[in-house]
């Protein structure tokens, strides 16, 4: 009985099981732990691997936002690129802000 396709049968893995207890016999136990400490040491080297690269993403953003505040003086120096900023597309508003000031009552004018 097959139990996927590329897995071993069960008396596949018995017979795994009886070769490594040949070959290994009494160090079978400590054959298991020292590979249970790899995987667990491979475990937390990808932990860390992905907290460093959210890191380095949150700290591009950080340069980004830097970088475009820098530029505000300039831009505001500039009377000529104030036709710039007025074209720049406003960034989209959520459903519900559009939706909470539909609803609200407009002031007499």
């Amino acid at each position: 009985m097959q139990l996927a396709f590329g897995m071993p049968s069960y008396p596949e893995l018995g017979v795994v099981l009886l070769v490594g207890l040949l070959v290994f016999g009494r160090r079978l136990p400590e054959v298991g732990r020292a590979l249970g400490r790899t995987i667990q040491q491979l475990r937390n080297g990808m932990q860390d691997f992905k907290q460093q690269i959210d890191a380095d993403d949150a700290l591009g953003e950080l340069h980004t936002t830097v970088k475009e505040i820098r530029d505000v003086p300039r831009t505001l120096a500039n009377p000529a690129s104030w036709d710039q900023l007025a074209k720049t597309p406003k960034e989209p508003r959520s459903a519900e802000d559009a939706e909470a000031e539909s609803s609200a009552p407009s002031e007499p004018g």
